[in-house]
């Protein structure tokens, strides 16, 4: 009998709560929410909504643009968007590899990599956890190479003392449907000081009125319910019908933070830290788990605020198979965050971010997901097959 069960993080709130929003709240606007998104994460300067993260990233490197500073490096395991952002921006894409396949980084080799050309690096705060990217701050500010906090995963994680986003220059945010605070579709760019706030110029985007985004939130709501129904659905004729079906799905608005999302935003601030602590004990309970996998690297000077858990197994061949039995019972388990690598050319050879790509492991650990639904999804990543490899 298959389960059917809530599978992602924008399961933080449900469609009725949005109808409830709408009927009984004062509509707020983008910027208070923003105050408050600040005020809890102790983050302190200037912040814009915008569409997406992606514009965010496009619109920062563009108001910094300099002359001789054309490429801008990037992680090569990332999603497309980003490298789609640095491209729209004018900018060559330059990437930067794990040093092993768990996701550790040679901050070392980063910063002999750096260049003059180089005009910005993006720092990937993946799942939930960021990374300490202290050793290349100096050198890049003799260089002029600004620091982009990609915290499209990370919301309320530490970094030492210091909340993630406000380490480096500037730091973007998603609200996209599966990040830490769902808002269907947007995000913010925050700027860390007055001289780079002082360039930014983000387009002028129309109004949005209650009646408009509370539409488009239907339109998302039914994108959701459709989506979940295709978990675990992998056959030649499913895979088909998604093609066939495509006009089916959510194109997200190129908007602003309108005052039904503003609201929403709010209702989510007020409940983010109990969410956190469940997921940050869901995340530590597949740590804690572990035998036959291993699980996204935590640097000891971090804190993290867990999104989903990555792991890879033992036998990682395996692992992908048994990720699939998952999904057939409902459990969103697989790699996908990201299937594919931003540089596709393996030249002959995978690197680690192409390991990761073909075998890393996305575990949902959301606060609807029960310690039962996770005992089952670790007891089968431990499975007797997975005993006697271990990719190094």
């Amino acid at each position: 009998m298959r389960q059917t069960i809530k599978d992602t993080v924008e399961e933080f709130w449900s469609f009725e709560v949005v109808e409830e929003i709408g009927r009984k709240r004062a509509a707020p606007d983008s910027v208070d929410f923003l105050q408050e998104f600040l005020d809890l994460l102790g983050i302190r300067g200037a912040i814009w909504p915008v569409p997406s993260g992606r514009r965010a990233i496009e619109w920062v490197l563009k108001s910094t643009a300099k002359p001789g500073k054309d490429s801008v490096l990037i992680c090569n395991f990332n999603c497309p968007a980003v490298s789609d952002a640095v491209l729209n921006a004018g900018f060559v894409v330059e990437t930067f590899d794990f040093s092993s396949v768990n996701g550790s980084i040679d901050w070392g080799a980063i910063v002999e990599s750096l260049k003059p050309e180089h005009a910005a690096i993006i720092i990937p705060h993946l799942f939930g956890v960021p990374y300490d990217f202290s050793e290349i701050i100096e050198t890049c500010r003799s260089m002029d190479v600004l620091i982009i906090e990609d915290c499209a995963h990370t919301v309320g994680a530490l970094i030492g003392d210091r909340p993630t986003g406000t380490v480096g220059d500037a730091a973007v945010f998603s609200f996209n449907y599966d990040k830490p605070l769902s808002l269907g579709w947007g995000g913010a760019l925050l700027a860390n000081t007055k001289a780079l706030a002082s360039k930014v110029q983000i387009p002028r985007m129309e109004g949005i009125s209650v009646e408009w985004e509370y539409k488009k939130m239907s339109e998302f709501n039914a994108f959701l319910i459709h989506r979940r129904r295709m978990i675990g659905h992998e056959s030649i004729f499913h895979r088909a019908m998604r093609k066939i079906t495509r006009a089916n799905r959510f194109d997200l608005p190129d908007t602003s933070i309108g005052p039904l999302r503003a609201a929403l935003g709010l209702w989510q601030l007020e409940r983010y830290s109990k969410v956190l602590k469940l997921r940050n004990d869901n995340a530590n309970f597949v740590v804690d788990s572990s035998q036959n996998y291993s699980c996204w690297p935590v640097g000891k000077n971090i804190k993290p605020a867990w999104l989903r858990q990555k792991v890879i197994t033992n036998l990682p061949h395996q692992g992908i198979a048994i990720a699939k039995r998952l999904r057939r019972e409902g459990m969103r388990v697989g790699n996908f965050n990201w299937p594919k690598p931003i540089d596709h050319s393996q030249n002959g050879k995978e690197t680690a971010s192409h390991l990761l790509s073909r075998f890393g492991l996305d575990i949902p650990v959301h606060q609807n997901m029960s310690k039962d639904l996770l005992r089952k999804i670790c007891h089968d990543l431990n499975g007797k097959d997975q005993k006697d490899g271990i990719i190094a």
